[in-house]
């Protein structure tokens, strides 16, 4: 993710400003005499990096009883293998490598408008992709906010329906972000009932985008660890676009199921 990438970006700039007379050392003498595997053997495990201060020397005084032992048990501990360091965490490394803030705006940037981070020709594909869905997504909206009215007796309370309807296009709800801090479980904040559908770009055989439902026992690509993220980001600013097309649209979406509900129960 950015997240790492900007971090392995600081840790090397980092790496290369300390080893900086290292670094052009063994440019200069071994780049047209080694290879880049030979070159990378020898300098990354080479004494320049690896190499510890010696101890300051010990003055040898003569010990009986308890402090032999003790020189024995220090030595015995010597020379036993040092514990393998444990990874930094991310909190670490950011404290480390993001000494202006920039990894943190990114970041920050990232979660709330993944879109700003895709490229021209990607952002092209969700404005397409938003456009011509809107109906597909609509249909998905509907049964939703449907399925949810009834769960929850809602269907006849057009204030509570308002409610849903403004957070169908929403994975955290911003009351729940803004009381409790909690970040959205997806960048963007897409509706998580976005799991259970597939957006297939155009092909050969299909002209327009698509929206297709999860098979039984199919794996949403969210968890599947196949995915690009980047079409992950793709998929999830199309559908937050298109729902939030619905929504705001000419028509009062929390009004039309309302009055569908008068309907039904009529009957």
């Amino acid at each position: 993710s950015l997240q790492h990438v900007m971090l392995l970006k600081k840790a090397c700039e980092s790496f290369a400003e300390e080893f900086q007379h290292e670094l052009s050392g063994m440019m200069y003498k071994e780049t047209y005499l080694k290879s880049s595997t030979e070159i990378d053997a020898a300098f990354c495990s080479s004494a320049a990096l690896r190499s510890t201060p010696p101890p300051p020397p010990k003055t040898r005084t003569r010990e009986h009883g308890a402090s032999a032992a003790r020189r024995v048990s220090r030595k015995a501990r010597e020379a036993q293998p040092p514990p393998a360091a444990a990874d930094p965490s991310m909190d670490e490394l950011l404290r480390k490598y993001d000494t202006d803030g920039s990894i943190s705006s990114l970041i920050e940037m990232e979660r709330d408008n993944p879109e700003a981070m895709l490229e021209a020709d990607e952002l092209e594909q969700v404005e397409r992709g938003s456009r011509e869905l809107q109906c597909d997504v609509c249909r998905v909206m509907s049964k939703v906010a449907l399925k949810a009215a009834k769960e929850r007796r809602l269907l006849r309370d057009e204030e509570a329906l308002s409610e849903l309807v403004g957070n169908l296009c929403v994975g955290t709800p911003e009351s729940a972000i803004a009381a409790s801090s909690e970040y959205p479980k997806y960048p963007g904040n897409p509706p998580l009932w976005g799991e259970l559908y597939r957006v297939l770009p155009p092909s050969s055989k299909r002209p327009r985008w698509a929206l297709r439902r999860l098979r039984k026992g199919e794996v949403p690509q969210e968890r599947s660890g196949k995915s690009d993220y980047n079409a992950l980001v793709i998929k999830h600013a199309i559908i937050s676009r298109s729902c939030k097309a619905v929504v705001s649209g000419e028509s009062d979406f929390a009004e039309l199921l309302f009055q569908l509900a008068g309907v039904y129960a009529d009957r």
